[in-house]
């Protein structure tokens, strides 16, 4: 059934993945005979997945859902046909935000960058780059913030240990974002200086104690980003209670496409540094990742997510390694295809070319990535073995500089 001049037709994707239909039909319709055969279409053409339910606007109660539903869904390029699609997780992805400041603005309140690092596989080295990169900006001379949202498996409180490591617990760590999040502390008071480097502060995860998994228990995930809030939500909030203090914010995203990955990098970062491998496996979750931070954003009216990509562990010994070399013009013709196709893609001309797709020898735009080579010999260590300008994170440092402004 196609939707008449004055139907308002909202199709209703609910949590158990089956569709319902909620309208408001024109006055001359007849309901009863149109919800019956609605009903049965459906029956017929999606089995299961039809719930049976059509909600029509006939009564008041079922005015005021009908409105809901429709004020709430999407435009689907159907004349009076909307999608809503109601989900149990996830929405952070699904539901961009935006930062919450701008880096340009009122020069008397401070514009820290925030920048999140994340990856859509573990084990990459995305923790240790970002130790480096705190490490090289506090040799800067720059205040460091660097918070650990990986609460299901932390990593940063190894890297950059606090000065009291050692003193009552085995790290001297009392507290951490997790109980920020609960409310049972400030993010102020759950900080610590990093031991190696004093212009680093730490905002660890929290201690994984045995009541740590309980507190897990108790966060709700989906929360933490809330476009619907005026204060962006609890993520949002905290990093402006501590922005005063700091030069530049790094987060550090668990792996994969966790609730909190959605949260730390689809709209709450000024810029977004992925870490992926040149694998099918790899390019499929950055690829997917690309997709909500650039075309979806694009398609609702918003600006795509600045992005910085990393080719973690890079083969070849030094930068001017042919193995390297090769590797990393492969690695680049692959992501500007990619970009291409889920980032970079905005309205297209009449002759259905992309616009706003840079070419492949502009060296700022995207798709050039940035290679970091491993070295096993760092893979225990604390922050005061990373090194903050060699194996390519030298390269990633300077590159974060030119996307926030930030000047050597």
């Amino acid at each position: 059934m196609a939707a008449r001049p004055g139907d308002q037709v909202v199709l209703v994707w609910d949590p158990a993945a089956r569709l319902r239909v909620a309208a408001r039909l024109a006055a001359d319709a007849d309901h009863d005979a149109l919800a019956t055969q609605i009903r049965t279409g459906l029956t017929t053409a999606l089995g299961t997945f039809f719930s049976g339910d059509v909600i029509l606007a006939a009564g008041r109660a079922n005015t005021r859902v009908v409105e809901a539903a429709w004020n709430a869904g999407r435009e689907t390029g159907l004349s009076g046909v909307r999608l809503l699609d109601r989900r149990r997780s996830k929405d952070d992805w699904f539901e961009p935000t935006i930062a919450p400041w701008a880096l340009v603005g009122d020069l008397d309140e401070p514009r820290p960058p925030i920048i999140t690092f994340a990856s859509y596989k573990g084990g990459f080295g995305r923790s240790t780059a970002l130790a480096a990169t705190a490490v090289g900006l506090a040799r800067e001379g720059r205040r460091v913030l660097v918070v650990d949202l990986d609460l299901e498996a932390p990593g940063v409180l190894s890297l950059l240990p606090p000065q009291s490591a050692g003193v009552g617990n085995a790290s001297g760590v009392a507290l951490g974002l997790v109980d920020v999040l609960l409310g049972s502390s400030s993010a102020v008071d759950a900080t610590y200086p990093a031991r190696d480097d004093p212009g680093i502060t730490v905002l660890p995860a929290g201690i994984v104690d045995a009541e740590y998994l309980q507190k897990l228990a108790r966060l709700d995930y989906e929360a933490l980003v809330d476009p619907g809030r005026s204060d962006g939500g609890p993520l949002a909030t905290m990093l402006r209670e501590l922005r005063e203090h700091f030069d530049v914010m790094l987060l550090d995203a668990r792996a994969g496409l966790h609730d909190l990955t959605g949260a730390a990098v689809n709209g709450t970062p000024h810029l977004a540094v992925l870490f992926g491998r040149d694998t099918d496996e790899s390019w499929a979750g950055v690829a997917l990742m690309l997709r909500q931070i650039g075309g979806e954003r694009v398609a609702a009216d918003m600006t795509q997510q600045d992005v910085v990509l990393v080719y973690a562990k890079a083969p070849g010994a030094t930068g001017a390694d042919e193995t390297f070399v090769t590797a990393m013009r492969r690695y680049e013709e692959r992501a500007l295809g990619v970009l291409t196709d889920v980032y970079y893609a905005q309205d297209a001309d009449e002759d259905d070319e992309l616009i706003g797709v840079p070419s492949p020898q502009d060296r700022d735009a995207q798709h050039i990535p940035v290679g970091v080579r491993f070295d096993p010999t760092i893979l225990y260590g604390a922050g005061d073995v990373v090194p903050p300008d060699g194996l390519g994170y030298g390269e990633l440092l300077q590159r974060i500089r030119e996307r926030t402004g930030l000047e050597a």
